[in-house]
């Protein structure tokens, strides 16, 4: 019952999104932030990462390590692209990494589009899903679907219920300490939503958009650190969780 009143919440929210938007995708694209040079280089791939965009971009390294994946959920209004500096570090290390296109770029219009990539990709039997902000927020929905995802990940996000605490999955939730978007305390009181192996890890001298690269967030604080080393940082986080769920 609490799963179905959420989805109805969801579909509420869509609905007054969709209303208070009448420009449509206009100005949903002004209202977008867009990616920056890191991200414009990492798009490009390496020697080791080919980067696909066929609607989801996908970051498929040339070793894949098992079969373990990332489906990667965009905060709200940030461009997918913007994160593809975080998805390259992690691709390299031999983990393909998904970052799903959100209707509108908000991942609440679309909480389990992460399915379609699961559905193209069956050869893939432990799945990690997380993303930015509201995006992380979304992503758990797939957990309560799939039993494929043995793994969530948290970037200044924290879910909107406990459907996941006594789930058989590895959760880990990071943050920057400079957050001026996140409400902090309830990323970090939501260690109580989460099962008891939950990693909670504070970025020190990060901030909201440090996740990706996109430039400067409205109502975010300065960071202390370059979005290059929390960005890192956050690919360490995830890459503990990557192992764990191998």
């Amino acid at each position: 019952m609490k799963h179905k009143k959420l989805k109805q919440a969801l579909a509420g929210v869509g609905l007054a999104l969709l209303l208070l938007l009448p420009a449509g995708g206009i100005a949903v694209n002004c209202m977008t932030y867009q990616p920056e040079a890191a991200a414009q280089q990492a798009l490009r791939g390496d020697s080791h990462v080919v980067v696909k965009d066929g609607g989801t971009i996908a970051f498929e390294p040339e070793n894949q390590k098992g079969e373990t994946g990332v489906i990667f959920y965009p905060g709200a209004f940030v461009s997918p692209e913007a994160y593809a500096p975080l998805a390259l570090e992690i691709a390299e290390q031999g983990y393909p990494v998904y970052i799903v296109r959100m209707p509108m770029n908000l991942a609440v219009l679309s909480p389990e589009r992460g399915s379609e990539i699961m559905a193209l990709h069956p050869e893939i039997e432990n799945w990690a899903v997380g993303g930015h902000s509201l995006g992380g927020a979304m992503a758990p929905e797939l957990a309560k679907t799939h039993n494929k995802v043995k793994g969530i990940f948290f970037l200044a996000a924290y879910p909107a219920d406990d459907g996941i605490k006594d789930a058989e999955v590895q959760v880990v939730s990071l943050w920057g300490s400079d957050d001026g978007v996140a409400d902090l305390d309830k990323v970090r009181t939501a260690e109580a939503l989460y099962p008891e192996t939950a990693v909670m890890t504070e970025i020190e001298g990060g901030n909201h958009a440090g996740f990706a690269d996109y430039g400067a967030q409205k109502g975010d604080n300065q960071a202390v650190i370059l979005n290059t080393e929390q960005m890192h940082q956050a690919a360490e986080g995830i890459l503990g969780l990557l192992e764990k769920i191998s």
